[in-house]
């Protein structure tokens, strides 16, 4: 079954905001959590992608990373967002 809610992360920087925030809205019903920074590095987003799964353990939400499979591979994400042109 799909998520109802969705989550896309989209910051100027990544930071402990982002966790709260994220956390905020799983707790609030979100099944789907996407990191979309695409003004970060691919360490940061793979770290912020390892906090963020290590974060939504014991519950049903899923990660997906923005168009790089090789980052949610090296973040044990759970999957990608690709868009038409990827």
């Amino acid at each position: 079954m799909l998520p109802t809610l969705y989550c896309i992360t989209d910051s100027d920087g990544i930071n402990a905001c982002i966790l709260d925030r994220v956390s905020g809205a799983v707790c609030g019903g979100v099944g789907m959590v996407q990191v979309r920074e695409k003004g970060a590095n691919d360490r940061a987003v793979v770290g912020l992608a390892k906090r963020l799964m290590l974060m939504l353990e014991g519950t049903d939400a899923i990660l997906l990373i923005n168009d790089r499979i090789d980052l949610a591979i090296a973040a044990g994400a759970d999957g990608v967002h690709l868009s038409s042109d990827s």
